[in-house]
């Protein structure tokens, strides 16, 4: 073999070398992008005391706490880390590679968050697999029009769950053994509770919705809207305060939407 031919084969192996690490670079990629979403899943799981125990004792640090200045008063007031902070905190960690995510698994068995087959779950076996799929397709894919009313909102996710879930068994506004009616059923046990509050009164009244519902249906999430207009009388706070109470209280997760009304 020539000078030139060494040097040609010499190239085309650095070339394929380089190829094999880009595809494992993507892969290792995919493979994280992945992992997160079930993150989200999992610190989803996870209670205020919880949050706050792996951030001081795993993490060894805790979120800023911010200051605002009080309009009556002109004092500094703190204002402590929510709920949403804490979970945004951890993912940050995640993201730049300062949180390994054995930390988070194990903690999560270790202080029975959940079990070890919660993580097999995750992959898509089973019915919390399958319902954990379903909300993350709302929190991924589902962007709503226009609305005039809930009822158009419904229409609207009703449609794109039919796109997603073509083989599955989607019914709305379908009787609850306990009384009422849930605005979206799915296979006859996965229930989406759709809220477009315009009052602090309508996030309360969810709540004792999805408490009777859960005891009626073993898989129960809130779909809420948040309308930036001025005969809405909620604020992004208000519903991060209701869907940290739904969490806590209930057990039942939550996704929230920013939706414009016609």
């Amino acid at each position: 073999m020539g000078l030139m031919d060494r040097a040609k084969k010499a190239w085309a192996e650095k070339q394929e070398k380089w190829a094999e690490e880009s595809e494992k670079e993507e892969a290792e990629k995919a493979e994280k992008a992945s992992f997160r979403v079930n993150l989200e899943d999992l610190l989803d799981r996870f209670e205020m005391k919880d949050l706050k125990s792996f951030c001081k004792d795993v993490l060894g640090t805790l979120p800023p706490t911010d200051v605002e200045q009080d309009k009556k008063t002109g004092r500094d007031r703190r204002i402590e880390p929510d709920r949403h902070t804490f979970v945004d905190f951890i993912l940050e960690k995640y993201d730049d590679g300062q949180l390994k995510t054995i930390w988070l698994t194990e903690f999560a068995v270790k202080r029975k968050i959940v079990a070890k087959s919660f993580f097999e779950e995750e992959s898509g076996a089973g019915n919390e697999g399958e319902f954990r799929k379903i909300i993350n397709s709302i929190k991924d894919g589902f962007e709503a029009e226009k609305i005039w009313t809930e009822q158009h909102l419904e229409d609207q996710l009703k449609i794109f769950l039919q796109a997603k879930f073509d083989k599955m068994k989607i019914e709305r506004q379908q009787p609850a053994p306990s009384g009422g009616r849930v605005d979206i059923l799915i296979e006859g046990e996965y229930v989406l509770e759709l809220k477009v509050p315009k009052s602090r009164d309508d996030l309360r009244n969810l709540g004792a919705q999805l408490e009777e519902y859960k005891e009626d249906f073993p898989y129960v999430c809130a779909v809420i809207a948040f309308v930036d207009a001025k005969d809405y009388h909620v604020t992004q706070n208000d519903i991060t305060t209701y869907v940290d109470k739904y969490k806590s209280k209930y057990s039942v997760p939550s996704v929230v939407k920013e939706v414009k009304k016609r």
